[in-house]
């Protein structure tokens, strides 16, 4: 029997998730979910209500991760890092803005300094994004997906790449008030899975 209790500051942020069995004592792992994390977080933020850090915790009181986030003057996220306490991994995201403001690039690194991955993302004269691309460390194309739009800048289509060409395509219908009325998916295709990021 699995309880989570969330706690919020008088801001309306969460700042503490904690799971319990009926009789209150902390659980820190389940048979059935083996890759959920339970115990404790807690979580602090900024005077923006920007999280800062974030703390995974076990019921003995071992930390077991850390995530911390950097921000720039505009409340856009610039850094995120996290460390895997238990199995000492790290990991790191750092991002870039064009001159209006959307995100640009992403740098991903499984070690301080060693570049992993690079996402770079393309937009149209409305700041639709076009195209996200995703580079290996060699610079070497991993996956792309391309987007275009209707008049109403409504997405009608996507293509999905990988490194040998075409991998997937899908398409989009509307019905005169905007709603979507028809998705379809001609090819059946995986996606890159990166570390996830709050984007």
């Amino acid at each position: 029997y699995l309880i989570q209790k969330n706690t919020y500051d008088i801001k309306g942020n969460l700042i503490e998730k904690l799971y319990s069995d009926i009789n209150g004592k902390i659980i820190d792992s389940l048979k059935s979910s083996k890759y959920m994390s339970f115990g404790k977080s807690i979580y602090e933020y900024d005077e923006n209500n920007n999280l800062m850090i974030s703390k995974e915790i076990k019921s003995d009181g071992t930390i077991k991760k850390i995530e911390k986030y950097i921000y720039n003057s505009k409340n856009q996220i610039l850094n995120k890092t996290r460390e895997d306490l238990l199995s000492d991994k790290f990991l790191k995201w750092e991002y870039s803005y064009n001159n209006f403001d959307s995100l640009e690039i992403i740098d991903y690194y499984e070690k301080p300094d060693s570049l992993k991955m690079k996402v770079k993302i393309k937009y149209d004269s409305f700041l639709k994004m076009i195209e996200w691309n995703v580079y290996n460390n060699d610079g070497s194309i991993n996956t792309k997906t391309k987007s275009s739009y209707n008049k109403d800048n409504k997405l009608i289509k996507k293509e999905d790449y990988d490194s040998e060409g075409l991998s997937g395509i899908s398409e989009m219908d509307y019905d005169s008030l905007g709603r979507q009325i028809k998705y379809s998916s001609s090819v059946s295709y995986t996606h890159l899975t990166l570390p996830t990021t709050p984007y």
